[in-house]
């Protein structure tokens, strides 16, 4: 019996994003009620989300297929492919540290869900004049 192949098409969607924090900056603990504790985003992952939903203010788009998308959730499931590129000033950082917040403000501005995210690639490369993350995301289709 033959197998499903994914089919490539071109990324619907890029960007270009300041580096997030690491996973050891994004929260911070806070007291909760009667002296319990609980985790908070910090201020250093606050500004990345604001400095992010400014930087997506006017993504390369095909707003086509992001609406075709929206519209489609909830009814049939489009599988996603996301690439991010990490570029760091040196190699000491741990790529995968900074993907959920970048993920997370992406799919936010799109107004799609990031559970439809079948496949995630993530890569690490080093610019120390230029750190950053690039984002493609396109849909994978089965035949």
């Amino acid at each position: 019996m033959p197998t499903a192949i994914d089919i490539e098409l071109e990324p619907f969607f890029t960007a270009r994003l300041p580096l997030p924090p690491s996973i050891n900056r994004t929260y911070r603990p806070v007291k909760h009620g009667r002296g319990s504790m609980r985790m908070a985003l910090s201020e250093e992952a606050a500004l990345f989300k604001q400095e992010a939903a400014y930087m997506l203010s006017n993504p390369q788009c095909d707003w086509d297929v992001v609406n075709a998308l929206r519209e489609a959730q909830g009814k049939l499931y489009v599988p996603l492919e996301v690439r991010m590129t990490f570029y760091f000033a040196s190699d000491r950082r741990d790529e995968d540290s900074g993907v959920k917040i970048a993920q997370d403000v992406i799919f936010k501005r799109l107004d799609l869900d990031d559970r439809t995210v079948k496949r995630l690639i993530v890569e690490k490369e080093v610019d120390e004049k230029n750190p950053r993350v690039e984002v493609a995301i396109r849909c994978l289709l089965s035949a």
